[in-house]
């Protein structure tokens, strides 16, 4: 059988544990444009932003998504976004695991500053990454994770 799915679909179905279960099972053969794959992982970084802000209290929790207006695009280096975040006083939300703290290593080897990383685990549920971020906004003071990368989930 063969299946056509629209992005949205599949953004949903990656929203719900069920959904990505299904996803990542070997029976299922998953092909993607490049193209298509970028509309999922933007429409997938929207609904994020979307859930973070109902699930906040607090209105001075700004969530921006790379690829937005006034935010660096979709494609930019890693080390061009962390000079981004220190100029716009931005803590850095990111699943990249494996280069990112080699970037921060060498943005601090520069003497410049980050207000902080937050790297997601690959297997996080997102309504836990969510609820630690709301945490986090909640609980924390400004300089806490200061050129610091910090793991989500916190437990």
């Amino acid at each position: 059988m063969r299946l056509v799915v629209d992005a949205n679909i599949l953004v949903a179905e990656l929203i719900r544990l069920r959904g990505r279960e299904l996803v990542i099972r070997s029976e299922l053969e998953l092909y993607m444009a490049e193209k298509a794959w970028d509309e999922v992982c933007y429409e997938l970084g929207k609904r994020i932003a979307k859930m973070v802000q109902k699930g906040n209290r607090q209105s001075d929790l700004i969530v921006w998504m790379i690829g937005e207006s006034g935010v660096p695009p979709t494609g930019t280096s890693d080390p061009e976004i962390l000079l981004w975040c220190e100029i716009n006083n931005f803590i850095l939300v990111t699943n990249n695991r494996s280069s990112m703290p080699v970037h921060l290593a060498e943005h601090l080897a520069q003497g410049r500053r980050v207000p902080g990383i937050f790297v997601l685990h690959p297997r996080a549920e997102i309504g836990q990454v969510l609820n630690d971020l709301i945490l986090i906004a909640l609980a924390g003071n400004e300089n806490e994770y200061q050129d610091r990368i910090v793991h989500i989930p916190l437990s």
